[in-house]
């Protein structure tokens, strides 16, 4: 599986320069385990892209609405629930946060498996929702949303289900948090298996791992320090060259409504969300 990653890395490093003539990355925040740093992530990339001048939607996948509460304070009444069901469109279900266009879940996001997984075509409901659906008897599409931003931003469930499925269909590259705990490594075969999967079956073969990304890192502790050269050793060329710190930051600013880049732009938090916003900049070409 290691192997396998670089293969997927590679892949990606092979599309840089060539996606940014108003083409829209497509970040998909993904792991099957909850607590490393997923919405953290989400949140705060999509603010700093603004922030340097991009246009950003961020879609909540999660049923636990953790982005979307944090961002508005509730759910709102359209939701991307609502897109995927057919009762509105992607256009008429966003909403603009303080600092980002944002396509909020709904709880009902938890039931998606049961309630979505026998629909035709059932991993491709965001991919049409947001690219536009096809008419199959003109062969024209109808006007999506993607074209409307730089970056739209996937905020993931902690799991492997549909939601997950339905982003990995329709992403550009993949973003992968990992904690620094004993099992890091460990966690990281499981995503990267159904990645390949999703290549190899044709579902989405543009899709490429862009980065593992340590979060709530602790560079003074010989056993964080010891897991991030694991991770180096396992899944070699991956690793993003920084980290994000622990940072309590961070936790304030996400209870305030606020990015950490907002809320204390001089702290360790912002800094180095800060750093992988200007990686991601770096690679527009």
């Amino acid at each position: 599986m290691a192997a396998r990653y670089a293969q997927l890395g590679a892949a990606y490093e092979s599309m840089k320069g060539t996606r940014m003539q108003r083409t829209t990355r497509r970040i998909a925040i993904a792991s099957q385990k909850g607590g490393v740093g997923k919405t953290t992530t989400a949140w705060n990339v999509a603010a700093g892209l603004t922030a340097k001048g991009r246009d950003v939607l961020v879609v909540d996948l999660d049923g636990q609405c953790h982005l979307t509460t944090g961002v508005l304070g509730a759910p709102p009444a359209r939701s991307l629930w609502d897109v995927l069901t057919g009762s509105m469109t992607a256009e008429e279900a966003i909403v603009l946060g303080p600092e980002f266009a944002l396509l909020s879940a709904s709880e009902m996001l938890s039931r998606a498996d049961y309630d979505l997984g026998g629909r035709p075509g059932r991993d491709f409901l965001l991919s049409r929702a947001l690219k536009g659906r096809r008419d199959p008897t003109s062969h024209t599409r109808a006007p999506g949303v993607q074209d409307d931003y730089d970056y739209i931003i996937l905020d993931c469930p902690p799991s492997l289900g549909i939601m997950t499925a339905n982003a990995l269909a329709y992403a550009s590259e993949v973003i992968v948090p990992v904690t620094p705990g004993l099992f890091a490594v460990s966690g990281l075969g499981m995503l990267g298996s159904v990645i390949a999967e999703t290549i190899d079956a044709g579902v989405n073969e543009d899709l490429a791992i862009s980065g593992i990304l340590l979060t709530q890192y602790e560079g003074g502790t010989g056993l964080h320090r010891s897991i991030a050269s694991a991770v180096e050793e396992q899944f070699p060329g991956l690793l993003y060259p920084l980290a994000i710190r622990k940072n309590v930051a961070i936790g304030e600013a996400h209870a305030e409504g606020r990015s950490v880049l907002s809320y204390a732009p001089k702290s360790h938090g912002a800094a180095d969300y800060t750093e992988l916003v200007e990686h991601l900049i770096k690679q527009e070409g």
